[in-house]
């Protein structure tokens, strides 16, 4: 059987001016007869290149429908979104080599199912069930990072090994380097979550906190002087904390004990973070983080952090925040280059994945060689030496493309 129709809420003559339509790719996947697959896809339409681009899965009922059935549901689903505003359809057609254009609401018949229709398909009476992210994603990431799949298992026994384990800790700053590192364990699989989805960009974002947790941690190691300033401005966070909260929502989300607690909290330790504003009129201000020294100052000071401070920093800081630099990662050069006006790139970012990966695997394994020289953990030494091994390995020399 293996039907496939594209729907757009824009008619060919609309897309002269716009070029690429949100679209919906429904597609019964199997043999020419039998059982089918039902899968839906959200993208975009390219009217110039008729094609579709950037698809997602929306919809798959992975278990396959009798053949009557199956078509039920592919009319059923293609109805659904026609409800919506998609009646502009495309299918391709092998004879004439080329997509065919249809409006739905003049097709025979068409009308009927519209009217019939409430809703997207529920696969029966069963619970909608829904897949996220992207399975051509997958493949394609597993494909160009054979090396790394290949050895994760090395990371997977050094994250083990530092941190399940039991131990006694006596001091703030233990309990703090051991908690930073804990934290960008899970930084890094969030961030190799997005990279197998083709999320480049939105795991740059994330590189940048686990950067600065990794930064910090080695900074408190070299300086255990400052821990309690670390721990002490979280009392600074919370003010600031409550007074948007009052200033937003009102002064009756805390309590008067518990915004009069947080008050006397700050109060206690606001004298340690306060520094100069203006050494000629002699005002001071609150400072804007827990040290002195800033996070790039920190990073200058580390053997392995320093080098990243490209792929770590400032490229993601570019991205996270509102800069025109972020707008620029996100037009197509392509159009461009041919003088075709400024057009959104919704494509998914494969190399900014590899970069933010590489770079998230150096501060991982930064931070859990930070683990085994604070805590002497002497089972974790020969892990090290593997994994240091296995990212030379596994990057060849690979850099960061600003």
């Amino acid at each position: 059987m293996g039907n496939t129709v594209i729907l757009t809420k824009n008619n060919p003559s609309e897309l002269a001016d716009i070029e690429k339509a949100e679209a919906f790719q429904i597609s019964l996947l199997g043999g020419p007869t039998g059982p089918q697959i039902l899968q839906e896809q959200h993208g975009w339409w390219n009217e110039r290149d008729q094609r579709a681009e950037a698809l997602a899965v929306t919809l798959l009922i992975q278990d396959p429908l009798p053949e009557a059935e199956a078509r039920r549901a592919y009319t059923a689903q293609i109805a659904s979104r026609a409800l919506q505003g998609f009646v502009h359809s495309r299918s391709f057609n092998f004879n004439e080599n080329k997509f065919v254009y249809r409006d739905l609401r003049e097709v025979e018949g068409f009308k009927e199912a519209l009217t019939a229709r409430q809703g997207p398909i529920s696969n029966a009476d069963k619970p909608l069930q829904a897949s996220y992210g992207y399975p051509q994603e997958w493949a394609a990431f597993s494909q160009s990072h054979q090396e790394f799949l290949n050895r994760f298992k090395n990371i997977e026994k050094a994250i083990e090994v530092a941190f399940q384990r039991i131990h006694q800790t006596t001091h703030p700053l233990e309990k703090t380097i051991y908690f930073q590192g804990r934290l960008i364990v899970e930084d890094f699989m969030e961030i190799l979550l997005l990279c197998g989805n083709g999320y480049g960009i939105g795991a740059q974002k994330l590189v940048r906190g686990m950067y600065e947790r990794a930064v910090s941690a080695r900074y408190l190691m070299n300086h255990p002087e400052e821990v309690h300033n670390f721990l002490d401005f979280h009392r600074v966070t919370e003010y600031k904390f409550l007074i948007a909260i009052e200033q937003s929502m009102g002064l009756d989300v805390f309590s008067s004990e518990q915004a009069a607690k947080i008050r006397s909290d700050y109060e206690s330790v606001k004298a340690q973070f306060t520094v100069s504003d203006c050494k000629g009129c002699g005002t001071s201000k609150m400072n804007h983080t827990w040290s002195k020294a800033d996070v790039v100052s920190m990073a200058r000071k580390t053997k392995n952090l320093w080098p990243f401070i490209l792929p770590g920093y400032y490229m993601p800081m570019r991205e996270a925040h509102s800069t025109v630099g972020a707008i620029f990662s996100r037009i197509d050069p392509e159009s461009a280059k041919k003088d075709e006006g400024l057009i959104f790139d919704g494509e998914l970012q494969r190399d900014r994945a590899h970069t933010a990966l590489f770079t998230a695997h150096l501060i991982l394994l930064d931070a859990l060689e930070l683990q085994r020289e604070f805590f002497k953990i002497e089972e974790l030494g020969p892990i090290m030496q593997t994994c240091m091994a296995d990212y030379t390995d596994i990057w060849k020399g690979d850099s960061p493309k600003p």
